[in-house]
């Protein structure tokens, strides 16, 4: 797992969720713990596109299919391979 890209994420969520707890999180914990929900997942999704250059499909557009935060970062992983 790219450390890089943990902490541009975990920088992009202390902004987007103003939690200290960012920090802290353990990449297995669920995401809610953050605050965010389908809508704010979203909306994270057009961040991470501009911050990573990459394009989530529609069907990754499912917040069920990122619970943690480890899911996100091997997929943003996997969109950059491409």
């Amino acid at each position: 797992m790219s450390e890089t890209i943990e902490t541009g994420l975990k920088e992009i969520l202390k902004q987007y969720v103003d939690s200290d707890y960012v920090d802290n999180i353990d990449l297995d914990e669920d995401m809610g713990k953050l605050g965010i929900n389908s809508l704010r997942f979203i909306k994270l999704v057009v961040i991470l596109e501009n911050e990573y250059n990459i394009k989530f499909e529609n069907e990754d557009l499912d917040f069920s299919r990122f619970r943690t935060l480890r899911d996100l970062i091997s997929h943003i992983e996997e969109l950059r391979k491409c």
